[in-house]
Parts: structure tokens; C-alpha cells; sequence
């Protein structure tokens, strides 16, 4: 199937009133994905600030990759780039999304469990909730323990573990 003129996907200029210079800031847009390309076509190194609401993008946090090494940060308002002499970079704008806090290692151990935690918001509250059946609806469920997430974004829980209880399922909920 070949797709019509309108549905090709192409970067478009930012600022098109560029006096006698040429363009330098490109834009173009997939779904909820911005690919931005900045050019210096001069002999002398260069910082161009790119006004993102300008380009198109929306407010609030992006994550940016820089894709020619894959460097990544965080964004609001504008992107700082600094350019050699005759350079170019392409980037990779998607919002900021808050990482997803997982269980990531059960250890038992002299009759505990112990469970790691990570990928979650400093100081954020979370607990951990258990239960011997996991169709059980959420009202179900006991809290095991309640925390917050440490400077890294990680925590652990010790329990001990329940004689004559041969299964239990365990989840991971933010406050």
C-alpha cells in the first residue's frame, strides 16, 4: 500500500522567517513522538536554544535522546544544543513518563522473605499487600508493610514468613 501525500510523516521547519539564512531547526511528529532535527551550517561552533512550544511540542516535561549517542535528559520549554563548526544533531522528544516501581528480588531467608523494590519516586509512600489467593478483590488484600521509597527510589521489606501458608502472591502499590 502506498500511502498519500498527507499521510507521509516529514519534518517541517520550525521558523521559516530566516532572513537569508537557511532553515536550522526541523520538526516532525509520529503519534506521541517527536524527532527534532538542528543543523549548524557555519564555519564556528554554536548554542542554539530550540523553543519547544515553538516547534510544536507540548508543555510539560520531555525526555530527549539524543540520537547520535544516545545521551538522554530531561526537558521543559526549551533544549539547549551546542553545535561545532558544520554540525548537526537529531533528537528523540516523548513525554515524561514516572517510572513504573517493581518488585525486583524475593530472597527467603531464616524463615523471612525479603523483598526489594525499586524503580520508584523518592520519598514516595508505597506499600506492599499480600494475599493467598489472587482473585481475591482488592479489599482482600493485607498490607504487609508500608514505606517510602529512599533517595534512589528503592526499599526493602522483611516479613516473616507464615507457618503452613504454601503460596502467597505479593503486590507493590503507591500512595
Amino acid at each position: 500500500m502506498i500511502a498519500s501525500p498527507g499521510e507521509l510523516a516529514r519534518f517541517l521547519p520550525v521558523e521559516a522567517n530566516t532572513g537569508t539564512g537557511a532553515v536550522n531547526i526541523f520538526v516532525r511528529q509520529d503519534s506521541n513522538v517527536w524527532n527534532l532535527a538542528v543543523f549548524n551550517y557555519s564555519t564556528n561552533g554554536v548554542s542554539q536554544i530550540v523553543d519547544l512550544a515553538r516547534a510544536g511540542l507540548p508543555g510539560g516535561r520531555l525526555t530527549v535522546t539524543n540520537l547520535w549517542d544516545g545521551s538522554t535528559n530531561l526537558v521543559s520549554n526549551s533544549l539547549s544544543v551546542s553545535l561545532a563548526a558544520r554540525q548537526s544533531k537529531l533528537f528523540q522528544l516523548t513525554p515524561y513518563q514516572l517510572p513504573q516501581p517493581v518488585i525486583n528480588g524475593i530472597v527467603i531467608s531464616n524463615g523471612n522473605l525479603i523483598l526489594s523494590c525499586s524503580n520508584g519516586f523518592a520519598g514516595a509512600g508505597c506499600n506492599i499487600q499480600v494475599t493467598t489467593n489472587i482473585a481475591s478483590p482488592s479489599p482482600k488484600w493485607s498490607v504487609l508493610t508500608t514505606n517510602a521509597f529512599d533517595g534512589s527510589g528503592s526499599f526493602q521489606a522483611t516479613n516473616a514468613l507464615a507457618p503452613g501458608v504454601t503460596q502467597s502472591f505479593y503486590r507493590l502499590l503507591t500512595q
